[in-house]
This record gives structure tokens, C-alpha cells and sequence, in this order.
């Protein structure tokens, strides 16, 4: 179960990460890290070199969504490290475990302002910049505990609700010979992390949900990390319940399903958010209920366990449960086992209703439909510049069954996206929404690709996200991985520019991309990725799209096919964002007064006319 191996302290941090069954490792080269790179050149964990950082993050963060495999994020010291924090936080709030191994100043030097030592407020605390975006973070105390190190870091990942940690190792660790007992990963791990629901609750829920008339399902992220697809659809199909899912947790539940009425936002349609207010009985399984799936928590147009419903709870974060809106039931507990108990106690007391359909669901799939034939409608928009509803539905002509797709957070397309393409396969469907770092998606289709060679990985992008961070553009034709990004450019931040349109009578400013003189700027896209080797295509016309996203899809090369889009001056919504108020309110206000000062330098006479 144990040995003792005379090596580095590096070559015993790499020997421990292949002993618990890591694969790749992505990361950037540094003073501090070059011992573990060294250690890596000899093992079977292939080092996957990147031009930031963070870009490192957002691919092992990509990696384990499609593979659920846990990859390692290697980093030097000081701006190594700190380059992490923004994808690190995405991974934390999107509850993505990864290990991040970042090297620190040698011990014996901590406080004497080393290069690039971190040192301000106590001796040797770089980690505690990391505090605040992972689980867990340390400093490693003693040379002969790096081995260890990775053991527990891990297994804090892995563990009840996963996410990110990190670990800081002084190189001078790194580089001393000792002797260090590997051991086996099982002796620092529970036996299982199926951690199983209260019985007496999930009877409880149960009775329920099988004595209420109408339940509304919404599944999110801990549906897809549990992979309990097939146990939610057992689940609404034995209580005939339409299921929402939230942006994050899109591909939990068929998109084809009968009983799938989609994600519940401010844009959402009109189903799912007639759903939020006539159930009688929620059953929520595996989100924070954030603000975007609950209509800011605004119970007139979202959920009202107050008054009108009852809510069932199920995470596997016990912190969750109750947080924001009162429980009927909260079970902790793994999504997968828990939904397997429900299905069992449900079948125990009630009759299934599948594939019989009640008239409130039949009412919510008319809604639907209506909704869905409107969105056909505006795919057919044959203006230029070109629709992004436009974009999407040429896609759909000849994307691959069971690619995955991605979407940055900066650009409303991220929507349109799960809306209108068919993704049924648990995990096609990726978004950072929980934190919502615009730009992470130019380096997340690599780690898909990565932990999955065989399937087509397209990312959609507006000009603003993509112009965030270029450099995978160069790691994706350096290391021959073809991915695809489609990038909208219209010369904007149109996912703010709306709100400039919709509450500031149309004043913009800062939200265009302007050069000195004034008029918007056309940086060819398309250019700059044929210059760092990659294919590069630019269509203008709606004819075009479906054939040159075939070209992009076929070439295997990494490819941008920029698309010359149109701003969205408008997007119909159904729901509610807090945001919104907020901005009408002030804008309201600013008219008034605009009015009232406009009448005080009106000449009296003229007004009188």
C-alpha cells in the first residue's frame, strides 16, 4: 500500500499525481515550476504548454466537464499565480474540481522580497490570494508533506460539493533529494462519494410530489456532475413533470424530451416562466437557485415557496439548502443517489403518468410550440448584417451529432444557443455561468477537445470576449487541437449596449468599439488567426454561413469563422433581471429632470406659443 522512493520533491509531486490517475496538465513555465516541469518530461502525464495562465484554468476547468477526470494547472510564482484568480473563480462557482500546483519563493528566503515573493501582510502568502476563489489553499509547511499535499488537496476537491485548490510549494521543496513514501490514493480517500438522502425525507418528498398536481422540476449543474440524467428522467416522467434546467445544467435533461420546457432567465419564453408561477410543488435538484434562474428571486414572476408552492431541496452542499428560498424538504445528498431513493419510494406509492400528459402541461408545451415557431420565424432573417438568430440556425444545418458547444457569457448568443440547437448528450452544452469571466470560452473548447478527440468542439463568441484574451488561438495550433470558434463582430459590447438602448434613450457610449476618429473599428478576426497559423474565415452575407461552417468543421485545423453580425438592439424577455429596474428607475429620473430643466431655459414667450 505504501513504499519509499529516494527522489525530488517534484518527482514525488508528479509520482503522486500519476498514482491518483492524472492524465494532462496544463500550465506556463516559470523559475519557480521549472523542477516540477522536469519531473513531468519523465512521466506519462503529458504537459500541455499555454501563453497565460489562466487559460490554463479555463482548460482544466473545460477538461473535467467532458471527461470527469480532475487535470492539474501547474504555475510559477507571484503573476503566475495571480493570473489564476478570474478562472479560478469560475471554476469554484461553477463547482469544477482541478488542482492547481503553484511554485513560491524557497523557504529559507520568505520576507527578503525574493522574485516575485508575495509577502505583504504575513510571510510567504501568496496562496491567500486564492482564499476566496477555491475550496481550499495552502502553503505546503515542510518538504516531506508535498507528496501528502496532493493527496489531500484532492481529495478536498473531489469531496461533497467539488472545486478548485490549490497548493503552494517552495522550489527549494521542489528540488531536495529525500526519501518519500508514495502511497496508495486509497488510503487518503472516503470509500465512495455517493453520499445518500435522509430516508425519512426523501419518503417525506415523495408523498409530496405524488399528492400535488402540478410539479415543476429545475436541475442543474449537480445533475450533470452526479451524471444522474437517467435518474431525473425517471423521475418527471413518473410524475409527468415539465423540467427546466438552469444555463449551466442545460444538457441534464433532453432537449428533444416532451417534458423539457428549457432554461428559466430574464429572457427564457413563455413556458417555463408560466411553470415558475402555477406549480404547486418544486422540486430543485442541484442548483444554488441563483439569480438568473429565479427571475432575481422576484416572487411575482418566478418561484413563491411563501405562498404558493412548495419546495423540495436536494444538494449536495448543505449550505445551499434553504439559502434563498424556504424548504418544504432539504435532502443532502449525492443527485444521483438521492433521485434513485425518490424514484424508488415514488414508485412504491403512485402509479406513473407518463406518457399521459395533464392540461397544465399540455397548456405550458402549447406555450412552447408558439414560442418556438416565433424563434423559426426570425432564423429565416436574411438582413445584413447578419442576424444572430440567423447564425445559429445555419449551424444547426451541419453541426455533428454529439459535439459539444460552448458559449462565452459576453454575448446574448449564449441563450439562443441551448434554445435553438438539439443537445441531448449530458455535457454538450458548456457555459461559465456562475461567475461569467467573458473570454474563458477561447480556451475552454480546448479542454473538451482534449477529453474528447473523437467530437466536434464549436465555441460562440462575441468580438468583445474573443478580443479578451487571443493567445489559444496559438496553443490550439500548437498542440494540433481543431476546434472552432464562431465570433459575432459587431463592433460592440452589445450584451450592455442593449441596456443602453432599452433604458438610456439610445445614448452609448463605451460600449462600441471606436477608433480616434470616431467610427467603429473592423478588425479582420479572420486575419489575425490565419497569422498565428490557424484557418480564418469572414462571412458577411446569411447565404454563406452554411457551407463555410461546414469548411471550418471539416478542415481539422483550428479555425475562427468571424461572422459580421448585427447588434441587438432589443431581445424579447419573459422574465425579470433586478438590473433592469434598476436602470429604468434612473432612467426615469434623468428624463424628469432633463424635462424640468428644459422648461426653466425655455424662453417665456415662445412658450407661450
Amino acid at each position: 500500500m505504501a513504499h519509499t522512493e529516494r527522489m525530488t520533491g517534484a518527482e514525488a509531486v508528479v509520482k503522486t499525481m500519476e498514482m491518483q490517475g492524472i492524465e494532462y496538465a496544463f500550465g506556463l513555465c516559470g523559475h519557480a515550476n521549472i523542477s516540477l516541469l522536469d519531473a513531468l518530461n519523465d512521466s506519462s502525464i503529458e504537459f500541455l504548454s499555454v501563453r497565460n495562465e489562466g487559460m490554463a484554468v479555463y482548460m482544466a476547468d473545460a477538461y473535467y466537464r467532458a471527461s470527469h477526470k480532475v487535470a492539474a494547472v501547474i504555475t510559477t510564482l507571484g503573476p503566475g499565480l495571480t493570473n489564476t484568480v478570474t478562472a479560478m473563480a469560475d471554476s469554484l462557482m461553477d463547482s469544477t474540481p482541478l488542482l492547481l500546483i503553484a511554485g513560491d519563493v524557497p523557504n529559507y528566503l520568505i520576507g527578503k522580497g525574493a522574485l516575485q515573493e508575495v509577502s505583504n501582510t504575513t510571510l510567504g502568502n501568496q496562496w491567500e490570494i486564492l482564499r476566496p476563489v477555491t475550496k481550499r489553499s495552502w502553503r505546503v509547511p515542510d518538504v516531506a508533506d508535498v507528496a501528502n499535499s496532493i493527496h489531500r488537496a484532492l481529495n478536498i476537491a473531489l469531496t461533497g460539493n467539488p472545486g478548485p485548490v490549490a497548493i503552494s510549494v517552495p522550489m527549494d521543496f521542489m528540488g531536495e533529494v529525500q526519501d518519500f513514501e508514495i502511497e496508495d490514493p486509497s488510503l487518503h480517500r472516503a470509500n465512495g462519494f455517493r453520499v445518500r438522502g435522509d430516508s425519512v425525507a426523501i419518503e417525506e418528498s415523495a408523498k409530496i410530489l405524488s399528492e400535488s398536481e402540478r410539479v415543476m422540476i429545475l436541475a442543474g449543474n449537480g445533475v450533470l456532475l452526479s451524471e444522474a440524467t437517467d435518474e431525473l428522467i425517471a423521475i418527471a416522467e413518473h410524475l409527468g413533470a415539465p423540467v427546466a434546467t438552469t444555463m449551466v445544467g442545460q444538457t441534464a435533461f433532453p432537449k428533444s424530451h416532451e417534458l423539457n420546457i428549457e432554461i428559466p432567465n430574464s429572457i427564457g419564453n413563455p413556458a417555463v416562466h408560466h411553470a415558475m408561477q402555477t406549480a404547486d410543488t418544486v422540486l430543485v435538484i442541484g442548483s444554488r437557485l441563483s439569480e438568473f434562474e429565479t427571475n432575481s428571486w422576484n416572487t411575482e414572476v418566478g418561484f413563491d415557496p411563501w405562498n404558493r408552492q412548495k419546495l423540495i431541496q436536494i444538494d449536495i452542499d448543505t449550505e445551499t439548502i434553504g439559502r434563498v428560498f424556504p424548504v418544504h424538504q432539504g435532502i443532502v445528498g449525492d443527485a444521483k443517489s438521492v433521485l434513485s431513493d425518490l424514484c424508488a419510494s415514488l414508485t412504491d406509492i403512485s402509479e406513473s403518468k407518463w406518457p399521459e400528459t395533464s392540461a397544465w402541461v399540455s397548456v405550458l408545451q402549447g406555450q412552447l410550440e408558439d414560442w418556438r415557431k416565433m424563434v423559426a420565424e426570425r432564423e429565416l432573417n436574411d438582413d445584413t448584417p447578419i442576424d444572430p438568430y440567423r447564425v445559429v440556425a445555419e449551424l444547426r444545418k451541419v453541426i455533428p451529432e454529439n459535439s459539444i458547444v460552448h458559449v462565452d457569457p459576453g454575448t446574448v448568443v449564449r441563450y439562443m444557443v441551448g434554445q435553438q440547437l438539439t443537445l441531448d448528450t449530458p455535457g454538450s452544452y458548456y457555459a461559465n455561468q456562475g461567475f461569467g469571466s467573458m473570454g474563458a470560452c477561447m480556451a475552454t473548447v480546448l479542454g473538451s477537445k482534449i477529453a474528447c478527440p473523437d467530437k466536434t468542439v464549436i465555441a460562440f463568441m462575441g468580438d468583445g470576449g474573443f478580443t479578451c484574451e487571443m493567445s489559444p488561438i496559438i496553443t490550439a495550433v500548437e498542440h494540433g487541437l481543431p476546434v472552432v470558434w464562431i465570433v459575432l463582430n459587431n463592433q460592440a459590447f452589445n450584451s450592455i449596449e442593449i441596456y443602453q438602448h432599452r433604458h438610456y434613450d439610445h445614448r452609448i457610449y463605451g460600449t462600441t468599439f471606436k477608433d480616434h476618429t470616431g467610427g467603429l473599428t473592423n478588425t479582420d478576426f479572420a486575419a489575425i488567426a490565419r497569422a498565428c497559423g490557424a484557418l480564418g474565415f469572414r462571412v458577411e452575407r446569411p447565404e454563406n454561413l452554411a457551407s463555410t461552417l461546414q469548411e471550418a468543421i471539416s478542415s481539422n485545423r483550428p479555425c475562427v469563422v468571424e461572422v459580421m453580425s448585427d447588434t441587438m438592439r432589443y431581445v424579447k424577455t419573459y422574465g425579470w433581471f433586478e438590473a433592469n429596474r434598476i436602470f429604468s428607475e434612473e432612467a426615469e429620473y434623468k428624463r424628469d429632470r432633463n424635462v424640468e430643466t428644459s422648461d426653466l431655459l425655455k424662453d417665456p414667450a415662445t412658450s407661450a406659443r
